[in-house]
This record gives C-alpha cells, sequence and structure tokens, in this order.
C-alpha cells in the first residue's frame, strides 16, 4: 500500500469539513448530511483523551490540527523495530537450517573420532606384526646354528668312520701278510692305503665347510629377510595411516563445504525473511497511519459535536425535552444523545461515547463469530461483550445498565 502523505492545502479542505458545526433544530444537534464516522481504531483511554483534546478551545485551531494529522499520517511511528524483525527473521532460518548443520558438525566430529581411532588401531596392529617378526629372529638364529652343529658332528663322524676304516684295513692287511710270510710286502702297499686315507678325510673336511659356510650364509640372509620384514611392517602401518588420515582430511573437507553452504543458505534466508517482514511492518504502518488520519478527524468531529454549545443546550433542557433524544441507538453518532435521553449528565454521556466508540472496534464484535464454536454471535453476546469492555474501563452500575439497553438497541434486539 502507498504510504499517506497529508498535502496541506487538500487538508484543510478536509479538516473544513470535518469540523463543520452540527446544525441544531429545536435544540436537537442534527447529523452534518452525508457524514458517517469511520470504526475508531483507537483504545478506549486514548480515544478519549483524542476527542478531549480536538473539542477543547486549546486544541481546536487548524493550525494546531494540522500538525496533529501530519504526526498521525506518518507512518515511522508505527513501524516495527528493526532488532526485533532481524530476530524473527534470524529465528526463522535457525529453525530451518539450524538442525541440518548441527546433524553435518556431528556426522562430522563423529567421522573424526573413528577416523583417529582407526588410525591408532593400524598403528598398534602394525606394530605388534613388527613384534611378532622380530621375535621370529632367535628363533631363526637358533634353527641354523643347530642344524650347523649338527651338520658338522655329522662330517666328524664321516671323519672318523673313515679313519677307523682304514686303520682296520690296514691291521687286517698286516696280520695277513704276517700269516703269508710276507711282511715285507706291507712297505709296499700300506703307504698307498694312507694317501687313499688322507684324500677321503680332506674330501670330508671340505665337503663339511662348504655346508657350514652355506648355512652361515642362509642363516644370514634368513636372519636379513627377516628383519626387513619388521621395517617393512612399521612401512606398511606408517603408509595405511597416511593414506587413512588423507581420507578423512578429504571428508573433514566435504562436510566443511556442506556446513558453509547450509550456514550460507542460512544466511540469506534471514536476509530475505527480513526484507519480507520488513515490507509486512512498512504496509501496515502505512495502512496504520492512513487509518490513524481518517480516525482523528472523525473524533475531531465528533469531540467538537460533544462539546459544543449546543450540546450543553441539549443538557439544560435534558429533563424537559426527552422526545427530542433518540429512542434507540442506531449508530454511534446516536450514543450521547441516547444517554442524554436516557437521564445521565453530559460526563456519563461523554464515557458511553467513548466506550461504545472503542467497542465497536473489538476483533470480537467485528468478526462476529464465536472464537471457540465459530457460530455466529447473538446480539446479547455482542453487548456483554461492549459491557465488559465497559466495566473494564469503570464505569458506574447506572452508566453499564444504559449501555447495555443501548448495545441491544444498536446490535438489533430492542
Amino acid at each position: 500500500m502507498t504510504n499517506y502523505i497529508l498535502n496541506p492545502a487538500a487538508a484543510g479542505k478536509a479538516i473544513s469539513g470535518a469540523l463543520f458545526t452540527p446544525k441544531v433544530i429545536n435544540g436537537t444537534a442534527q447529523p452534518v448530511p452525508g457524514y458517517r464516522p469511520p470504526t475508531p481504531v483507537y483504545e478506549p483511554d486514548d480515544m478519549a483523551s483524542r476527542i478531549n483534546q480536538a473539542g477543547s478551545p486549546q486544541s481546536s485551531s487548524t493550525d494546531d490540527i494540522l500538525k496533529q494529522l501530519m504526526a498521525l499520517s506518518n507512518p515511522g511511528q508505527y513501524m516495527a523495530d528493526e532488532g526485533s524483525l532481524r530476530a524473527q527473521a534470524r529465528s526463522a532460518a535457525a529453525a530451518q537450517y539450524g538442525p541440518v548443520i548441527a546433524s553435518l558438525r556431528n556426522q562430522q566430529g563423529q567421522a573424526r573420532t573413528r577416523g583417529e581411532r582407526n588410525k591408532v588401531a593400524l598403528g598398534e596392529m602394525f606394530g605388534q606384526l613388527s613384534d611378532s617378526i622380530r621375535r621370529d629372529v632367535p628363533g631363526i638364529e637358533n634353527q641354523y646354528n643347530n642344524t650347523m652343529a649338527n651338520t658338522a658332528q655329522q662330517y666328524k663322524d664321516l671323519e672318523s668312520s673313515i679313519t677307523g676304516q682304514y686303520q682296520k684295513s690296514q691291521q687286517e692287511q698286516e696280520e695277513m701278510y704276517k700269516r703269508l710270510n710276507i711282511e715285507a710286502a706291507a712297505s709296499d702297499t700300506l703307504p698307498q692305503q694312507q694317501t687313499d686315507r688322507d684324500f677321503f678325510l680332506n674330501s670330508a673336511r671340505r665337503s663339511g665347510q662348504v655346508q657350514s659356510d652355506a648355512l652361515t650364509t642362509e642363516k644370514q640372509g634368513a636372519v636379513d629377510y627377516t628383519n626387513k620384514g619388521v621395517q617393512m611392517a612399521k612401512n606398511e602401518g606408517t603408509q595405511r595411516q597416511a593414506d587413512l588420515m588423507m581420507q578423512l582430511q578429504d571428508l573433514m573437507a566435504q562436510f566443511d563445504s556442506q556446513i558453509g553452504a547450509n550456514e550460507a543458505a542460512q544466511s540469506q534466508a534471514e536476509q530475505a525473511g527480513f526484507l519480507s517482514l520488513q515490507q509486512q511492518a512498512q504496509q501496515a504502518a502505512s495502512q496504520q497511519a492512513q487509518q490513524q488520519f481518517q480516525n482523528f478527524i472523525a473524533a475531531t468531529n465528533l469531540g467538537r459535536g460533544l462539546k459544543s454549545d449546543q450540546l450543553d443546550e441539549l443538557v439544560k433542557m435534558s429533563q424537559l425535552q426527552k422526545g427530542m433524544y433518540p429512542d434507540a441507538v442506531k449508530g454511534l453518532s446516536d450514543v450521547a444523545g441516547r444517554s442524554l435521553g436516557m437521564g445521565l449528565g453530559q460526563s456519563s454521556a461523554q464515557n458511553l461515547q467513548n466506550v461504545f466508540g472503542s467497542a465497536l472496534n473489538d476483533p470480537l464484535i467485528q468478526a462476529g463469530m464465536d472464537a471457540t464454536t465459530g457460530s455466529p454471535l447473538s446480539a446479547e453476546a455482542k453487548a456483554k461483550q461492549m459491557v465488559e469492555q465497559g466495566r473494564r474501563q469503570g464505569l458506574s452500575q447506572a452508566e453499564l445498565n444504559a449501555l447495555m439497553s443501548m448495545a441491544l438497541e444498536y446490535f438489533g434486539r430492542r
């Protein structure tokens, strides 16, 4: 809605018509032709205050009323606080994106915890493997040492066997030579046998040494290979941990990206919500400013009418000319005259006029529906609602009784 801007010249014409003093015929104030008061939106106390101000001599000048109209038509005074609007937008955006961001952060924390725990488990697993391989080294060394010792013993036994066989053979030959009485021949055969014996002994010794050297080499190779396995297990554990941390880092980056995207979306939603709320508040403020402007004109006209000399004259003649007052309330302008016709004083008439005008702005009365059941409100129910407002505003019992009668008349029940 377009903001209402007061044009001084147009406002002067409007005020001139609005402040038109009602004509008095036979002592009765007549309504201004074509004038129908709009439904007031002031609170009761505020309405009474404004009516009094508008009807008082001190504020009856056009300049004063123009100043008040200019103030009322300014939408800025009805605008909602910007901080409150931002808080509402922030709360709405947080309600939409907050749970998503919190869930992502929770998942990120859980993934980080699992990654750190798995890293430790990998280190322990490959550390245990490395220790297990290292513990195999003494067993391997002992196995080869035993094999080398057994092999050396076998070759010693072979040498002893060769030596023993040649000794036995030589002894048998010597005995044979004695029986044959050819002992001189022994000097020809025995050196050859000793040569053969030495050959086989040397051959056995060389073979034993070859086997010992081979076993020593194999032993060292096995030990070196096992020690390499120890280091390989350590290296593999370190590499697996590095790979795991790299994967964890990539996963954390994905979570950070998703969290950042949702935070950006939340910020945009908050700004969009604020702009929407601000636009709604500006429209509401503009509407309220225009309504206040129109209501003030109506209240000014009503206040001047109530404060006019003609109303004083009606009060003085109320006991003698009751037939001149309205016999039923058909509109807000009938309330004061009807009150006077019921024998109430000017102050009571003004009080009832104020209460009646503010009660017409009651949302329940305007809707005409029961908020609980949804059924239409009866005339009695609307009248009771109006009387309840009068009781809260401190009307006397006589005024409340008069208000009930007038309300029933207004809402259609005689």
